[in-house]
C-alpha cells in the first residue's frame, strides 16, 4: 500500500509538472497510456493522478474522448486572479513578520544571481508567493491558494518582455520584507500582481493581432 501510494504521488506530481511546464496545454489531450510506458508504470496509478488532478479542477474529462486540461475563459481567470490577489495580500499584511529572515536572504540572493528567462526562475518565484502564503499558518488556506496559484500559473502562462521587469519585482518584495518594511513590501506586492495580469492581457492581444495579420 505504501508503494502504491508513493507511485500515486510522483505520478500527481509529475503530470502536474507537465502541465505547468506547458509539456501538456490548456485544452490538449492527455495520453495516460503513454505516460505510463515512459515511466514504466502501469496504467492505474496515472489513472489515479489523473482523477485527483480533475478533482483539482486542472483536467477535465470530455465521456468518450477523454482526459483534457481544463481550459478557463477570461472571465473566470480574472475571478480567480482577483481572490489569489485578495489572499496573498491580507496574508502578507497580517503575518509578514512571520517569515523567516533567513530565507528571505536566501531566496533574495538566488533570484538575484538567476537569468530573468532560466529554467529555475518560475520555481523561484513560486517559492516567494508560496512562503507569503505559508505564514498564515492555516493550511486549509494554503492547500486553497495552491489549487489557485496552478490554476493561473497554467491558463495565464505568459513568456513576453516581462521577465526582467518580474524579477525586480521580486527583489523589491523580498528586499523589503527583510527589512522590515511591510507597507513597501505591501505596495510592492500589489504592483507585482497588477503587473503580472497587465502582461498577460498584452501577451494575447499580440498573439491575437499576429494570428490575424
Amino acid at each position: 500500500m505504501i508503494i502504491a501510494d508513493t507511485v500515486n504521488e510522483q505520478m500527481h506530481e509529475l503530470i502536474l509538472n507537465m502541465i505547468l511546464e506547458r509539456k501538456i496545454k490548456p485544452g490538449e489531450r492527455v495520453n495516460p497510456k503513454q505516460i505510463a510506458e515512459e515511466n514504466h508504470v502501469s496504467l492505474m496509478p496515472v489513472r489515479n493522478a489523473l482523477q485527483q488532478l480533475t478533482t483539482e479542477e486542472l483536467l477535465e474529462t470530455q465521456q468518450r474522448v477523454g482526459v483534457f486540461v481544463k481550459e478557463y475563459a477570461e472571465q473566470e481567470l480574472l475571478q480567480i486572479d482577483e481572490v489569489r490577489k485578495l489572499y496573498e495580500l491580507y496574508w502578507l499584511e497580517h503575518f509578514a513578520e512571520r517569515i523567516d529572515r533567513k530565507e528571505v536572504l536566501d531566496l533574495y540572493q538566488q533570484i538575484e544571481t538567476l537569468e530573468p528567462r532560466a529554467s529555475g526562475m518560475m520555481l523561484l518565484d513560486e517559492r516567494l508567493h508560496r512562503m507569503i502564503v505559508e505564514a498564515s499558518g492555516n493550511p486549509f488556506l494554503i492547500q486553497q491558494y495552491c489549487g489557485m496559484q496552478n490554476l493561473i500559473r497554467i491558463n495565464m502562462y505568459n513568456d513576453s518582455d516581462s521577465a526582467e521587469v518580474s524579477k525586480k519585482a521580486h527583489l523589491e518584495i523580498l528586499a523589503a520584507i527583510y527589512k522590515g518594511n511591510y507597507f513597501d513590501a505591501y505596495l510592492a506586492l500589489a504592483n507585482h500582481l497588477d503587473a503580472s495580469v497587465k502582461a498577460y492581457w498584452e501577451n494575447v492581444e499580440r498573439t491575437c493581432a499576429h494570428a490575424g495579420s
